[in-house]
C-alpha cells in the first residue's frame, strides 16, 4: 500500500475504490457521532507534528476486560491474518480492518503524566503486546 493511498486499508476504503472503478453505487454504514457522557480526559502532547498533525483519545469506563472476544469477530480477525489477544484490542483491531483506522487501548491506570506522541528515541526500549522487548 503506497502512503497516498490510506484510505483503502480499511474494507470500506477498497468498497469505495471497487464501486468506482465499476461505476456501482456504494452504500457506506452510517456512523453515528457518539458525545463524551463523562468528563474524565487525559493529556495528550504532540511533540512530533510533522510525522502526527492530530491525536485523538476517548475515555471509555466500566469495559470487562476478562470478557471473550464473540467467536464471529475472533475468525474474522483470523481470516484477515490477525492474531485474537483479548476483546478491547480485537475491537481496535476490527474497526482497523473495517475504517482503516489505526486506533490503541490504553489502561488509564497504567499511564502517568499522560500521552506523548513523538519520534522514537535512540535506543530507546520498549514492551510490545506480545510482552517482548524490542529496541
Amino acid at each position: 500500500m503506497t502512503p497516498n493511498r490510506a484510505d483503502c486499508l480499511g474494507i470500506i476504503g477498497v468498497a469505495r475504490d471497487v464501486a468506482v472503478l465499476n461505476q456501482l453505487p456504494l452504500v457506506e454504514p452510517e456512523i453515528v457521532p457518539v458525545g463524551a457522557t463523562i468528563d474524565d480526559t487525559l493529556p495528550i502532547t504532540v511533540e512530533a507534528p510533522e510525522a502526527c498533525p492530530r491525536y485523538l483519545g476517548r475515555v471509555v469506563k466500566g469495559i470487562n476486560v476478562e470478557a471473550p472476544t464473540p467467536l464471529w469477530m475472533k475468525e474474522k480477525l483470523r481470516r484477515c491474518g490477525i492474531r485474537s489477544i483479548d476483546a478491547v484490542v480485537d475491537v481496535t483491531n476490527y474497526v482497523l480492518l473495517e475504517l482503516g483506522q489505526p486506533m490503541h487501548a490504553f489502561d488509564k491506570d497504567r499511564i502517568e503524566g499522560g500521552i506523548v506522541v513523538r519520534m522514537a528515541k535512540r535506543a530507546k526500549r520498549w514492551c510490545c503486546l506480545m510482552a517482548l522487548k524490542r529496541s
